[in-house]
Parts: C-alpha cells; sequence; structure tokens
C-alpha cells in the first residue's frame, strides 16, 4: 500500500470521528434547547413570536396582527431589527405544528450553527484542504454546541458568519482549482443566495460576507482569470460585483415579495439595520466627556434635543445621529481615537473557546507569514503557500468582526464569530504543514521545498560527488 494511500485512509478516518463529535454534541445540546430557551435575551425574540403566531393564524408572514383587518408590518413592530428569525417562525407556523416559542428559536439557532459549521467543513474538503475541515469539524464540536446557545440572534452568530463566508471562499478555492465554468457560476450563485439569507439574520454580517467576496477578486484575477483578455476579466468582475452587492437589498427585497405577496404595506419605520444608532452610541462604550452611554434611550434623547418631531428609528432619526456622530469625529478627533484605542485593548484581550487571548492569537498567527518574509527562514516557512489567498480572506473578515466591536462596544457575543477566523487561519497553517511533511520527497515542487525534501536531495547529492571521485 503506498504512503498516499494511507494517507488519505487517516484522513477519511479522521474525518469521520470529527462528524461524530459534531453529530453527537449536537444532538446532545437539541434535547435541552428548553433550557437555553430560560436564559435572558433581548425582547425582540417575543416580536418574533408574534409574528410567528400571526402567520399561523393568518398566513401572512412578517407582520403582527389581532385579526386579518388588523396587520401590521414586522419593522413597525421591531425597530430596525433582521427579519430573518421571525421569518423562520413565521414559515413553520404557517406549513408545520412546530410550536412558535423560545425553545424553536434555540432550535433554530441550532440549525443554522450545524449548517454553517458543514458548510464550512465542506468546502475547505472540497478545496483539497482536508486535514483543516476535520480540525474544524473536531475544534466546533467542542465549541459551537457548548457556547451562546440561546433563543437571540447572538446565539446564531456562528452559523450565520459560516453562511457569509461561504462566497469568498468559494472564490478563494477556485482562484487556483481547476474546474469547469458552470460549477464556478453555480457556486457563485449558491454563495450569493447563502449571503442573501445571512444579511436577513443579520445585516452587518452579511455585509461583512459581501465585503469578504469583493477581496477574494483579487486572487482570482491574478490565478484563474489572469490568462482571460481584460474585457472578459471586467465582465466577470462586474458580474461578481453585482452579484456581491444584491444581497445587501435581500431585506428590501422580502418588504416587497410581502406587498406582492399579502398586500401589506412597507412600515413606516426603517426595515433595515441603521448604522449610525451604533456607531453613535459607540462612543459611550467608555467614558467620554459628552455624557454618551450605551443605551438606545441615549440615542433617542439626543434626537429629540435636535428635533423633537422625528419618529424613533425612522429615516430622519438615522440621518441626525449620523451628523451627531461625525460632528465628533471632526471635532474631537483625539478623543474619538483614545474611545476607540481602548475598545481595542479589551478586545485583544478577550479570551475565546479553547482559544489564548484575542491578541496572543493574532501575534502567533502573523509569526509564519512574518518568518516567511525573512530570506533566511523563507524556505521553511513556504509550505503555506498555497493557502495564503484563503487565509488572506478569512483574515481581511476576522478584521471586519474586529472592526465592528471597536466602533460599536466590545460585547463578547458580538466578537465571538473572531474564533472562527482565528481557529480556520490555525487549521490552514497545520493542514499545509502535515501535507508538507507527508509528501514525498520528489513530489514537492520546486517553489515550495520542505525539510525533509531538502535533507533529502542534500545527501542524494553528496553520495553521487563521492561517486565521482
Amino acid at each position: 500500500m503506498s504512503r498516499s494511500v494511507r494517507t488519505s485512509k487517516w484522513i477519511l478516518l479522521f474525518a469521520v470521528v470529527a462528524l461524530f463529535a459534531g453529530a453527537w454534541n449536537f444532538f446532545e445540546r437539541w434535547n435541552q434547547a428548553d433550557l437555553f430557551a430560560t436564559f435572558p435575551v433581548y425582547q425582540r425574540g417575543d416580536t418574533w413570536i408574534l409574528a410567528g403566531q400571526c402567520a399561523r393564524d393568518t398566513g401572512v408572514l412578517l407582520a403582527g396582527c389581532s385579526d386579518k383587518k388588523n396587520l401590521v408590518p414586522f419593522e413597525d413592530l421591531s425597530t430596525a431589527d433582521d427579519p430573518g428569525h421571525a421569518l423562520i417562525l413565521g414559515i413553520l407556523g404557517k406549513y408545520s405544528r412546530a410550536p412558535i416559542d423560545k425553545v424553536t428559536l434555540v432550535k433554530i439557532n441550532f440549525a443554522i450553527n450545524a449548517l454553517g459549521t458543514l458548510l464550512i467543513a465542506g468546502l475547505l474538503w472540497y478545496g483539497d484542504r482536508k486535514i483543516a475541515a476535520c480540525l474544524f469539524m473536531l475544534w466546533a464540536a467542542g465549541v459551537v454546541f457548548l457556547n451562546f446557545l440561546c433563543s437571540d440572534v447572538t446565539g446564531a452568530f456562528w452559523g450565520i458568519f459560516g453562511l457569509a463566508l461561504a462566497l469568498p471562499l468559494w472564490l478563494a478555492i477556485h482562484s487556483a482549482k481547476q474546474s469547469s465554468n458552470l460549477v464556478l457560476w453555480t457556486g457563485i450563485a449558491v454563495g450569493t443566495l447563502l449571503i442573501g439569507i445571512a444579511t436577513v439574520l443579520r445585516e452587518p454580517i452579511g455585509l461583512i460576507g459581501s465585503l469578504s467576496a469583493l477581496l477574494a477578486l483579487v486572487p482570482m484575477m491574478r490565478g484563474r482569470w489572469a490568462s482571460c483578455k481584460p474585457a472578459t476579466k471586467l465582465l466577470y468582475g462586474a458580474c461578481v460585483l453585482i452579484m456581491t452587492v444584491l444581497p445587501s437589498e435581500a431585506t428590501s427585497g422580502l418588504v416587497w415579495m410581502r406587498k406582492a405577496a399579502f398586500g401589506v404595506e412597507p412600515g413606516k419605520l426603517m426595515h433595515r439595520h441603521g448604522f449610525s444608532h451604533n456607531l453613535y452610541l459607540g462612543l459611550g462604550a467608555k467614558d467620554n466627556p459628552w455624557g454618551i452611554v450605551w443605551d438606545d434611550g441615549n440615542a433617542e434623547s439626543a434626537v429629540k434635543r435636535a428635533n423633537p418631531k422625528v419618529a424613533y428609528v425612522s429615516e430622519e432619526y438615522y440621518s441626525i445621529l449620523w451628523r451627531l456622530y461625525l460632528d465628533k469625529v471632526a471635532h474631537y478627533p483625539i478623543t474619538v481615537i483614545s474611545i476607540y484605542v481602548l475598545k481595542t485593548i479589551d478586545i485583544l484581550q478577550m479570551t475565546m473557546p479553547r482559544q489564548p487571548t484575542i491578541g496572543i492569537s493574532v501575534l502567533l498567527l502573523l509569526l509564519i507569514p512574518c518568518l516567511r518574509l525573512i530570506p533566511r527562514f523563507s524556505k521553511f516557512f513556504s509550505f503555506a503557500d498555497e493557502a495564503l489567498p484563503m487565509i488572506g480572506i478569512l483574515a481581511f473578515a476576522g478584521l471586519l468582526i474586529l472592526g465592528q466591536g471597536v466602533l460599536t462596544i466590545p460585547y463578547y457575543n458580538y466578537i465571538f464569530p473572531v474564533a472562527i477566523v482565528i481557529a480556520l487561519i490555525a487549521g490552514l497553517f497545520l493542514d499545509r504543514l502535515s501535507v508538507s511533511l507527508m509528501m514525498p520527497a520528489s513530489d514537492v515542487p520546486e517553489n515550495r521545498p520542505r525539510w525533509k525534501a531538502g535533507k533529502q536531495k542534500q545527501k542524494s547529492s553528496s553520495i553521487a560527488s563521492r561517486g565521482s571521485r
């Protein structure tokens, strides 16, 4: 039996163990959903349940109601909230007999997290990063189904982030992988749909997926599409650009479809996230001279002082908060920067599950690329070169997650998706190192020297030189 065959069998066994561990923890926690439903969370879950019950009673999705004649648009019930969970509960209420309660919300979060985990692991396996896929599954089995389980959307951040990463990872894989254009563009279409779903569930995470997909155009242009004509490259790039922008309008599309299907007019309040609200309140996450605190009522009071007639979370409301925020940035830049620096320090000191602090993790992950740049060590740390496009895109997504915490509030549950990035990058480094060590010397590419290969070549050359003498 050849070495490569034995290695493949061990990796396959590793994959089976990882899947079994993930399934075991999933079903064990699934049966405890009623316990996690009792954890204290935001009140928005009550609005989702109201919308789900309305769908069961009237057949109308994304609305609240007392009867069929008094339908209230979801966006007027749950101010500036993402409609994803309300939509899922509504579909369950309309087409199944599942109970519409917080236990069902917990199980929805379980399902989203499981889907996101399997999706990322599957993409790594498809991209010939099999060891990284197994390591990620094993790590996820001990983290995702053991932490942050609740009925709020924060309990699904893991899975939502996984959905958002599908398209960027697909593009990174195909920047070097040979496949038909049909496979490539089918995957891009599916990835766009997944980012749209992530946007409906949590708009900021969906936006991170779209921005990461745009960055993935760089390795595509330098790899798979490098030999294409300029006009063809421009066309491909424009198509990907359009498909990454489309998901940002997913929530607006749902409002339009609701009107077309059920005749419910758009609400008077915002039906999507208003970023200025959190940016303004983010200045209150630390001590500041303006009396801002992280509390929705504080932002509402500031808007009322500027214009008492403005409705809460209306478009004018967010416009005023933009002006107030930018005014602070323009006139007090040093104070604003100091607030952001303090929040950055807080984030770097956070400890993720089964990982060191974020700061230490970042330093360790930067060590290999930094050593790769030093000529003396470059050949010894070139094993990860093939994974650099994927690593770069993941690092960019992780920075956006951390930036979200810096600009708003370093809330642990909001920062948690960065743990996925750290685990994936570490797994990719280990994957490439393992493959490099297990690869026969004759198969090592000239542009990717390896320790064993170098020693064997030196040994053979010394024998040849002795023979010539």
